[in-house]
């Protein structure tokens, strides 16, 4: 059959000792460690959400300025029309002086 374990007597108090207090110092140690993951877990999540909102608002202004270059280029083709215009009837005006 199998022993029971059993302690010695003749292991030192101060091994004992030294193991708990290594004991003691491992669990705080990861006990630091988790409470460290646990932050970093909080602000990942709360820079997910800044970055999620901002690129959200990103795309708006994106759309925005699309928005904006279309009736630029809509500008720009009325003006070019109307400095068209403007050329012919200058035209039409200087070659009727002359006729005169």
């Amino acid at each position: 059959m199998l022993e029971q374990w059993h302690l010695d007597k003749r292991v030192p108090l101060s091994i004992i000792g030294a193991i708990m207090l290594q004991t003691c110092t491992i669990v705080w140690w990861a006990a630091g460690i988790d409470a460290r993951l646990n932050d970093h877990e909080t602000r990942l999540t709360k820079e997910e959400t800044f970055v999620s909102k901002h690129v959200d608002e990103g795309r708006d202004v994106y759309e925005r300025i699309v928005r904006l270059e279309e009736r630029f280029q809509n500008q720009e083709r009325i003006l070019t029309t109307q400095a068209n215009t403007l050329l012919r009837i200058e035209e039409l005006i200087r070659d009727s002086g002359r006729r005169r």
